[in-house]
């Protein structure tokens, strides 16, 4: 594939690059390895480019170098086949844009600091030396420690409890974001059912609301109707408390019906079961049987069908509009226990074997292979 202006997207590519390595805000960043990923994307495009555009001295070559040197890592170039060059340059705009939703501010706002870089071999002190001094001026302590700044980290003995902690919450927040991605999976098995549990609850709220809604609509065109009871002639009024509760019901059964139909992202989203909504619905069930909405309440409105026949269909329609709500809430029940019960639960043990791996590598500065899925 030949790539147009090559030399223009080189240029960018190169001053992005610049950017990232000469701001501190953004050199901290690269201690992320989501971050440090959509980075070394850029350096791999650079060396793709350079390749097609037959290049002799390779920038990405020095860039990969900065990257390794930098996080103490040993990254090499991802394999990269472009088919068109739109593609190259969607993925080039991808790193402002990470940037931009990260820091809420555009890649070329980021002003330079007292970092220099020059990725030639003439300079005299690089990213990577002037960080190699800081660390080196006690390693023991760090500087922020030896000036006065929390008198409890004076010892090494407390400053190595505290970075204990941290490395400790740096892994569980890794752990986490590795979780969200779906790089790792946290329970013990991937029960087939749970999906199919979701799709039936998914199904049968969305049915929930649209009844709910109907039996609404039925109540409001009822107001008013002359009826006759027991040899006794009545008006029928709305029951608010009813009303209100059939327009929650509606409202709460489509957020659930959505957020179980909704796509998930990964094997963490898809094999689980959301224990909160599960519950809620459990709670709303039980309110549902022991209101006057039950199997009594509709069989007590049948008499007023059977001596009403004037107005028998719309009786007959909320009539089997509520049947139809009791067998729906009934199906909700059943399957709703099931996705409690058949939730997979969390492997424990692979989860504290990945949180240990992770705190040995970031003790051990290598933050890649932490990063990697079991």
């Amino acid at each position: 594939m030949e790539i147009k202006n090559s030399k223009k997207l080189l240029s960018e590519i190169d001053s992005n690059l610049k950017i990232i390595f000469n701001s501190s805000a953004l050199l901290n960043k690269l201690k992320d390895e989501t971050f440090e990923d959509v980075v070394l994307k850029q350096i791999s495009i650079l060396k793709f480019i350079e390749k097609k555009a037959k290049v002799k001295e390779s920038d990405a070559d020095l860039w990969i170098k900065k990257l390794n040197d930098i996080n103490g890592s040993k990254r090499e170039f991802i394999e990269l086949n472009y088919s068109n060059q739109d593609d190259i340059v969607d993925d080039i705009n991808y790193l402002s844009v990470y940037v931009q939703n990260m820091f809420k501010k555009p890649l070329s706002e980021f002003k330079k600091d007292d970092i220099k870089l020059n990725i030639s071999s003439n300079d005299n002190k690089t990213v990577d030396s002037k960080v190699n001094d800081n660390m080196n001026a006690n390693p023991m302590v760090p500087p922020m420690f030896q000036n006065g700044m929390g008198n409890q980290f004076n010892s090494p003995e407390n400053y190595q409890l505290w970075q204990n902690e941290m490395q400790m919450m740096v892994a569980r927040n890794r752990l986490q974001q590795m979780v969200n991605t779906g790089e790792f999976y946290q329970y013990k098995t991937k029960p087939l059912i749970i999906r199919i549990i979701k799709y039936i609850i998914s199904g049968v709220a969305i049915g929930l609301a649209l009844i709910s809604i109907l039996i609404g609509i039925f109540l409001l065109l009822s107001n008013g109707i002359k009826i006759s009871s027991a040899g006794k002639e009545d008006v029928l009024t709305i029951n608010y408390f009813t009303l209100i509760s059939q327009i929650i019901y509606a409202l709460l059964f489509l957020w659930i019906g959505y957020i179980f139909l909704k796509p998930l992202k990964n094997d963490n989203q898809k094999y689980s079961y959301n224990k909160f909504l599960g519950y809620m619905m459990l709670i709303i069930i039980i309110y549902f049987f022991f209101s006057q909405i039950t199997v009594s309440f509709l069989y007590q409105n049948i008499s007023i069908v059977e001596s009403n026949s004037q107005q028998k269909i719309g009786f007959n329609g909320f009539i089997i509009c509520n049947f139809i709500q009791v067998g729906l809430f009934g199906i909700a029940l059943i399957v709703n226990i099931l996705g409690l019960v058949f939730s997979p639960k969390p492997d424990i043990e692979r989860i504290n074997a990945k949180l240990a791996q992770i705190m040995d590598e970031l003790k051990s500065g290598n933050n890649k292979d932490a990063a990697k899925p079991n």
